[in-house]
Formats: structure tokens, C-alpha cells, sequence
């Protein structure tokens, strides 16, 4: 699991790039998982054909941030095990 930092131009907003590849985990697999579960967790998809899920901080609220970081860990090592 490789996670990098990224910038949205057209948003002015910093992003996360999430790169599942090395998790062995199909990426719509994670997007269903994530979509599915509760709390359910949506990211952006744009880059899914490269494995990568991106996150954007717009629509997060404070504290939020670290259950999605848990959903995301949880979900990727459910599927990978």
C-alpha cells in the first residue's frame, strides 16, 4: 500500500493518492467494501484504472479524517488476507 500527497488545481485542495496495487487487493473491490460498510466511505474513483483511490479533504469534518483512515486499513487488509 503506497500513499502519496497530491494537489487538485481545479479545487485548490490538497489530495491523498491511496495506490492498492501492492496490497493485492482489486481496487473496485475496495471501492464496493468501503461503500458498503458502516460508517460507509466514498472516494474519488478517477484514478481506480491505475489502482490508485484519491481522497480530498472537502467534505471531511473534524475528526473524521481518522475513520476513514481506519476504514480504508481495515477494508485493504480484510481483502488482502
Amino acid at each position: 500500500l503506497t500513499v502519496s500527497r497530491g494537489f487538485d488545481d481545479a479545487l485548490n485542495v490538497p489530495m491523498l493518492h491511496i495506490d492498492v496495487a501492492s496490497s493485492g487487493c482489486a481496487v473496485d473491490d475496495v471501492l464496493s467494501r468501503l461503500a458498503e460498510g458502516s460508517p460507509r466511505v466514498y472516494v474519488g474513483e478517477e484514478l481506480a484504472w491505475q489502482n490508485t483511490l484519491t481522497v480530498s479533504p472537502m467534505a471531511l469534518l473534524p475528526g473524521e479524517g481518522r475513520a476513514l483512515a481506519a476504514a480504508v486499513k481495515a477494508t485493504i487488509e480484510e481483502r488482502s488476507s
